[in-house]
């Protein structure tokens, strides 16, 4: 009887022993430790030693062997100090080993520059934007610090003008620059030449206004006036004396007989022996009248009849001196 009772209240410790246990190691996970006599630890330790074997594994012991250390490390100490029944300390620690596991080896630090408008003209303005990445611990542009994370800056050279940026951090400094270039306007065009002068008004056209026709006889092949010719030449006299303002031209004209070139000098000369004469009588004064020989090459009247014959009626009309009042 008392075999049975010491019995059935063994099984009753090892029952409540078994629950505290199991109560106990609710949300914890079964990993053993090599040296530990400690079996079930709260799950964000041995998911620290995860991260860094995992880490490991990647070759980042290799590639980033100070921070893989530091990761290590905490893990490790996060286990001593979860042994040391600081159990909520321990948990924090191994979370940031378990971060710093994941962010191991970020990539080196760089920088670019660039400019909104690459070209400008003179007096324009561009934006420059200045960017970083990877681990930057200190970046600068154009000689003055400004935030890691990267900056803008409006600039207005007048020259083509290098701007340049630095970045210091994982993997040492690195450089970058934008060039910006300044152009010239192109020079105004020239102006346009002046039109030119409008031409001069024409002159006015002499206008006729009066004529009269004389018959002076030459002697034959002559150009001397003669006494016969006075009464002709005085209705020269008279008719330019009304016009003692206008112009005075002389016309002479001859028949065809004789050579053409012949009639023309004689034509010249007789007109002239006019001129001469009312000069002399003072009619004109030699400033206002001129003269001209047109030979035979204006005829009033027929040098020969119809049939061929010499038409001595139509000659003497021929020879002849017309005597024009020109009006400016």
């Amino acid at each position: 009887m008392q075999a049975t009772t010491t019995r059935r209240l063994l099984m009753v410790v090892i029952a409540v022993l078994s629950l505290s246990f199991l109560i106990g190691c609710a949300g914890r996970e079964y990993a053993p430790k090599s040296g530990s006599t400690v079996w079930y630890y709260h799950k964000e330790l041995p998911e620290a030693d995860r991260a860094v074997e995992a880490a490991r594994q990647a070759g980042k012991d290799k590639l980033c062997p100070d921070e893989y250390y530091e990761a290590w490390a905490l893990k490790e100490k996060a286990y001593e100090t979860y042994h040391a029944c600081r159990t909520q300390e321990a948990i924090e620690m191994a979370l940031r080993a378990t971060a710093m596991a994941r962010a191991l080896c970020p990539p080196p630090a760089a920088c670019a520059l660039s400019a909104s408008q690459q070209e400008i003209q003179k007096g324009q303005s561009t934006t420059i934007t200045f960017s970083t990445s990877g681990k930057v611990k200190s970046a600068m542009l154009d000689g003055e610090m400004v935030a890691v994370t990267g900056t803008t800056k409006t600039v207005s050279p007048t020259t083509s003008t290098t701007y340049s940026g630095v970045v210091t951090g994982l993997g040492g400094t690195k450089t970058c620059s934008v060039t910006v270039t300044v152009a010239c306007p192109p020079p105004p065009p020239p102006p346009p030449p002046p039109p030119p002068p409008p031409p001069p008004p024409p002159p006015p056209k002499a206008r006729v206004i009066d004529r009269l026709t004389i018959h002076v006889n030459f002697d034959f092949d002559k150009s001397d006036l003669t006494k016969a010719d006075v009464a002709e030449l005085k209705k020269a006299i008279d008719f330019v004396r009304k016009y003692p303002a206008a112009k005075v031209e002389l016309e002479g004209h001859t028949d065809s007989k004789g050579t053409e070139h012949y009639n023309q000098k004689l034509s010249e000369k007789r007109v002239e022996a006019v001129k001469q004469y009312l000069i002399k009588e003072g009619a004109a004064d030699k400033a206002r009248i001129s003269a001209k020989g047109y030979g035979e090459s204006k005829p009033i009247a027929p040098n020969t009849t119809k049939e061929g014959k010499d038409n001595p009626e139509g000659r003497a009309e021929n020879r002849r001196v017309e005597i024009l009042i020109i009006s400016e």
